[in-house]
């Protein structure tokens, strides 16, 4: 306003040195010099107005981070968006939303769950639990009806139960007990999941086993232990998936991790370790072993977070 009333004086100054009177310059004269006058712009370090001698109002127009990507309209058609170079680096900085870049989830559950109790919460839970590990036993007794070889667990079961005449799920039954025991001074805490992992899938397995057709045929004991394996990746992702606790053997492998071996060898070592005793004692071991051995992991991988649940809120 300051600069506009500069600009008019000048003006009148300049039609008084050439020859006209102040009395002639009247209102019209007035409009028409601050009409020909340009907009001034006052800049500020968060916007920009913009003046117009001719109006009473002003548009404020907002100044835009240079890495944002502004919207053309029709008061600024000659807005030319400027690309982002480095997306994820300016949602870090919060220059642009973090739903134009790609987040991946870190969580096992993938699926929405609500329960509508605590109560309902154990249901779900506890029938995902006891489904998973009788899949699991079902699984086992069609790996060992397949004569292919088992997995190193089973193996070491089948060997106990030839040297003793004990049948195989009663040696799961007892080999899950005596194994929670070392659980003391891994000082673990077993869940009611770890519980019935150590009893149930040895139940399972003596009640399914006499139910399996014994068979030669080379076709069909391919079928049972690839049925074996995949059954068992689903059993395992219900069990697990319901959180309800590791099972005995995972417990081992898990205490151990937490006094500083690695998981990774801690498992190698067990199993090794199991897998040659069972050989010792007379145990089954084969191309199923193998692929037992090879493919449950990226199974389980699968199937885990399509049956995963979160984990449970403690009151």
């Amino acid at each position: 306003m300051v600069q506009r009333r500069a600009l008019v004086a000048q003006e009148l100054l300049t039609l008084r040195e050439h020859g006209s009177p102040p009395g002639r310059v009247g209102p019209r004269q007035e409009i028409e010099m601050i009409e020909r006058q340009p907009p001034v712009e006052h800049r500020s370090d968060d916007q920009r107005h913009v003046t117009d001698p001719t109006r009473t109002t002003q548009r404020v127009e907002p100044r835009h981070h240079p890495d944002t990507i502004p919207t053309p309209s029709r008061h600024h058609p000659e807005t030319i968006p400027k690309p982002v170079r480095n997306r994820r680096r300016a949602a870090a900085d919060g220059r642009i939303a973090s739903s134009d870049v790609p987040v991946v989830s870190m969580s096992v559950s993938t699926r929405r769950y609500e329960p509508s109790s605590p109560a309902a919460d154990w249901v779900i839970r506890l029938s995902r639990c006891v489904g998973g590990l009788a899949l699991f036993g079902f699984g086992i007794s069609l790996i060992i009806e397949a004569h292919l070889g088992a997995a190193p667990w089973d193996v070491f079961h089948q060997g106990v139960a030839e040297k003793t005449g004990i049948s195989i799920g009663t040696v799961i039954v007892i080999t899950g007990v005596l194994l929670l025991l070392i659980w003391i001074p891994l000082k673990q805490k077993p869940g009611i999941g770890t519980i019935l992992n150590a009893i149930e899938i040895g139940l399972t397995v003596d009640l399914v086993m006499p139910l399996v057709p014994d068979t030669d045929l080379l076709v069909v004991r391919a079928g049972y232990l690839i049925a074996g394996i995949l059954i068992i990746a689903v059993g395992s992702g219900l069990y697990i998936g319901s959180g309800l606790g590791a099972g005995p053997r995972d417990g081992i492998m898990i205490g151990l991790g937490q006094r500083g071996m690695s998981v990774r060898l801690a498992r190698t070592l067990v199993e090794i370790t199991v897998l040659v005793l069972g050989v010792l004692m007379g145990g089954v071991v084969g191309i199923g072993t193998v692929a037992f051995t090879l493919g449950i992991g990226p199974l389980v991988q699968i199937f885990l977070p399509r049956f995963a649940l979160p984990p449970r809120r403690h009151a």
